[in-house]
């Protein structure tokens, strides 16, 4: 790596090896070689690294996922080419850094399209609240479930042409109704 740190989770995106430390974020492509067929992509490496490991979903046309910097300040990012483009707002970063350390680190993310807008759901179990960002209009808003303090939805796939949710309660999985939201 560019800048060693421990490596928090690997994802692919158009094509590259995305590697988020818990500091930085390296991009790696296939170099061809045949003893490693990775190598570091130059200039990609970005000074942000992932804040929590489930906060990954991929978004829109790339992915999205609770940032943090070298300072320790955190916020919702979605990268845009290899550097992170911020979706939270100042607002919504001062609840999230509200929240602390152990709130922000165990947050877990999924995203949806609903109507032509991308829509990315973060949940912060230790604090007990959902929000829920639409990339379209760029507004936040807290996302609950009926008779709860955030929402049940823990991750999604999607699966036939529906977004499918796994219920952080009891773990059974759901199809997404656009109507019910």
């Amino acid at each position: 790596e560019t800048n060693p740190d421990p490596i928090v989770a690997v994802l692919a995106s158009n094509g590259q090896a995305v590697l988020l430390g818990d500091g930085t974020t390296e991009f790696w492509g296939n170099s061809g070689a045949l003893d490693f067929a990775f190598s570091a992509l130059q200039g990609t490496a970005s000074e942000w690294g992932l804040a929590a490991r489930w906060s990954v979903a991929k978004y829109d046309n790339s992915f999205a996922c609770l940032v943090k910097n070298r300072m320790g300040e955190v916020m919702v990012a979605q990268m845009s080419g290899y550097l992170p483009k911020k979706l939270s707002t100042v607002d919504m970063d001062s609840i999230i850094n509200g929240y602390g350390y152990a709130a922000t680190a165990d947050a877990s993310a999924w995203s949806f399209m609903l109507g032509g807008h991308p829509m990315y759901v973060i949940s912060f179990p230790s604090a007990n609240a959902s929000w829920l960002f639409d990339g379209s209009t760029g507004f936040w808003t807290s996302f609950k479930s009926y008779g709860m303090s955030r929402h049940r939805g823990e991750f999604s796939f999607n699966l036939l042409g529906s977004t499918i949710v796994a219920d952080n309660i009891d773990g059974k999985l759901y199809r997404l109704d656009p109507t019910a939201l």
